[in-house]
C-alpha cells in the first residue's frame, strides 16, 4: 500500500471543509438575501442562474476533458482501417 503525503492530506482536508461549509450555507442564503430585501422571484431567478451556470460549466469541463482525452489517446489499428 502507498503512503499517502502530507500534501495530498492537506489538500483533501481543505477540500472537505470547503464543501462542508457550501453545502451548510446553500440552504441558508435564500432566507438571508429575503431578510437583506430581496424579492421571492429575484432570489428564484438568481438561483436559477446559478443552477445553469453550474450546468454549463459541467458541459463545458467534459467536452474539454473529451477533447484532451481524444487528442492523447492513441487510436488503435482497427479504427484507423475503418477511416480510410
Amino acid at each position: 500500500m502507498q503512503h499517502i503525503t502530507r500534501t495530498v492530506w492537506i489538500l483533501s482536508l481543505v477540500s472537505f471543509f470547503t464543501d462542508t461549509a457550501s453545502e451548510m450555507l446553500y440552504p441558508v442564503m435564500p432566507i438571508y438575501l429575503k431578510t437583506v430585501g430581496f424579492s421571492v422571484l429575484l432570489i428564484g431567478v438568481l438561483e436559477g442562474i446559478a443552477e445553469a451556470a453550474a450546468g454549463l460549466s459541467t458541459a463545458a469541463t467534459a467536452a474539454v476533458l473529451a477533447a484532451v482525452y481524444f487528442a492523447l489517446v492513441p487510436k488503435s489499428p482497427e479504427q484507423g482501417r475503418h477511416m480510410a
